[in-house]
């Protein structure tokens, strides 16, 4: 069981929360007036907010790390041509 509360409470940001509280609020409204794409789309900002996932997967928006070589002094060399 703690297992599972600390995976759901793992990075929570403000984004997450927004989400999910979109996600509540959605299917609140759509139950009522069965409306079923609310409910999808509801359901869509609940799934994506308790996986704590967003729309590109789990690490796909993240900008590329910087891999420079170790030992590598940043100097460009340059080779003439003619």
């Amino acid at each position: 069981m703690n297992a599972l509360k600390e995976w759901l409470f793992a990075k929570l940001n403000l984004i997450r929360i927004v989400r999910l509280a979109m996600g509540i609020w959605i299917l609140i409204v759509a139950i009522p007036e069965r409306d079923w794409a609310s409910g999808l789309f509801g359901s869509l900002f609940l799934i994506t907010a308790i996986a704590g996932v967003g729309c590109c997967g789990a690490t796909a928006c993240y900008p590329a790390q910087n891999n420079k070589m170790k030992g590598d002094s940043g100097r460009i060399n340059y080779e003439e041509i003619k």
